[in-house]
């Protein structure tokens, strides 16, 4: 172990940011979709042909290409809708379905899915905070070209929307006091330094919301979770009326391929009448790279960031200008992250880094207008 001494960060708060993007290196990526498959398997509801439903979501699934794949209205009887739907994707799959406690016929349940040949399932639970349908928690293991990397996949499918519902003011109250204890939980010392990924079906926007009676100019219920943009990033954030999301916690920030997040237009349109058979729902990805934390992703501003010296052996500066730094992170090569500091509110800020080994990290800088991310290499 070789000592560094300090570590001296600033940045400037520039008008625009140009978000950057990381080197892809084939066979070092996973992907993530979420999935609504409508009643999957449920007799007395649409779609009306069960088998020809199944079969088209397998369909899609294939398609689509993801190595994990979160499930929300899965039903378990009277049919077992897991079991048929893996038959159809064959043996390289596995998965689960978490049951409700007063899980009944048709019961909307949620379910993961995922390729067994570099991801599998070391826990499940539900987190119990409230909601009409507790949120399933799914400890994934992914590991892909000699890497591994823990994932807290939390599956969500929040309280309907107006469609379904005599009140949707309150099914919106709902949905906000949901989101609220769901980052209480999401928060604490057992989960904020964990590779949080909150996926599913929200029922509501994230900017705005799609409650019809409520107040003009009503935030999202998940504003909550868009506004702590040091911590979370809500990936479909700009996808207007939908309903389907993805949000990442900041530890998988390094990780996520800019631009990768995208609805699966192009697979759903190669199913007949997809909308009537499959699914009211399109399937939403993202896409991971274990590979991003070995580079320095390529931030643009509208003025050069300057790293200096690096390598280094003593003190580093990030320089700019003069902008108020809301937090740092640093990140080991295998994406661990080994220092964070919040609420700094000042345009510099010095740590020690005295106790870190030797090699390569990434740092990460988080201001009001975004994020700017560095590789430092420390010298012997």
């Amino acid at each position: 172990m070789k000592p560094l001494t300090l570590l001296t960060i600033a940045l400037t708060c520039f008008a625009t940011l140009v978000t950057g993007h990381w080197s892809l290196v084939a066979g070092q990526t996973v992907k993530i979709t979420t999935f609504n498959v409508s009643w999957l398997g449920c007799p007395s509801q649409s779609p009306n042909n069960d088998e020809l439903q199944i079969q088209n979501v397998a369909e899609v699934i294939k398609k689509v290409d993801a190595d994990i794949v979160a499930l929300q209205e899965i039903t378990m009887s009277p049919v077992n809708s897991l079991e048929a739907l893996l038959e159809h994707l064959g043996s390289e799959w596995g998965g689960e379905v978490k049951l409700h406690a007063y899980n009944n016929s048709c019961y909307q349940d949620m379910g993961i899915i995922y390729k067994k040949a570099n991801v599998s399932l070391t826990s499940s639970a539900f987190i119990s905070n409230g909601w009409a349908r507790n949120p399933a928690l799914y400890s994934m293991k992914v590991a892909i070209g000699g890497k591994t990397m823990q994932l807290e996949i939390v599956n969500i499918h929040a309280k309907a929307t107006s469609r379904y519902s005599d009140d949707p003011e309150e099914d919106y109250k709902m949905r906000k006091t949901n989101s609220t204890s769901l980052k209480t939980v999401l928060d604490r010392a057992t989960y904020n330094t964990k590779n949080v990924i909150i996926i599913g079906d929200y029922n509501d926007y994230l900017e705005g919301t799609q409650c019809k009676p409520c107040a003009a100019g009503s935030p999202s219920p998940y504003k909550n979770f868009m506004d702590d943009v040091n911590n979370y990033k809500g990936l479909t954030r700009s996808f207007a009326s939908h309903i389907d999301h993805i949000t990442i916690s900041n530890e998988l920030f390094p990780f996520y391929v800019s631009n990768s997040v995208a609805r699966e237009t192009a697979v759903t349109a190669t199913i007949p009448s997809y909308r009537s058979t499959t699914s009211d729902h399109t399937p939403v990805s993202i896409t991971l790279d274990f590979d991003n934390a070995t580079a320095a992703p390529k931030t643009a501003y509208s003025a050069q960031l300057q790293l200096f010296p690096n390598p280094v052996r003593g003190e580093l500066s990030i320089e700019s200008g003069e902008c108020n730094i809301a937090a740092v992170k640093v990140f080991s090569l295998s994406g661990v992250l080994v220092f964070e500091q919040k609420n700094i509110h000042a345009p510099q800020h010095t740590i020690s880094t005295s106790a870190w080994q030797s090699g390569a990290y990434i740092v990460t800088v988080y201001s009001e207008k975004g994020e700017a991310g560095s590789k430092l290499v420390i010298r012997d």
